[in-house]
């Protein structure tokens, strides 16, 4: 699984950046924590305690998601960057992570995206589903 974050801002900081990319290392750790070598359960599986009793046992890292596919993967993340990862790093509210796409393959992707405009309607919807 890879992942492709495109931000936008309407002023850009004193180095004419919308991001310093070199301050991304957490969400490098935060995306390697949660994906590389984890078992992704959707939240309705009817078999998630059983998958979660393997993670005791210490045969899998497992994760509970909302929804297991790119499109689902996608969402979470553009929720998280927004609401959770861009405050906690220091980012003005100026920056907007716009778009978040995860690849299955090189040839397989999915995206999720909005504007700053429509996020606030979005965002009950989606607080809802991952809080």
């Amino acid at each position: 699984m890879a992942f492709e974050f495109e931000f936008q801002s309407s002023t850009l900081d004193v180095r004419n950046w919308v991001c310093d990319f070199g301050g991304f290392k957490s969400l490098k750790y935060f995306l390697e924590d949660y994906f590389d070598h984890t078992l992704l359960v959707a939240h309705d599986d009817p078999l998630k305690d059983e998958h979660h009793v393997l993670e005791g046992l210490g045969l899998a890292k497992v994760r509970t998601v909302h929804k297991t596919g790119c499109e689902g993967i996608a969402e979470f993340l553009f929720w998280y960057m927004n609401e959770i990862w861009m405050r906690e790093n220091g980012y003005s509210k100026e920056v907007f992570c716009r778009k978040v796409r995860v690849f299955e393959t090189p040839n397989n992707s999915a995206w999720y995206e909005s504007t700053p405009e429509k996020w606030p309607i979005e965002r009950e919807r989606l607080e809802a589903a991952y809080s």
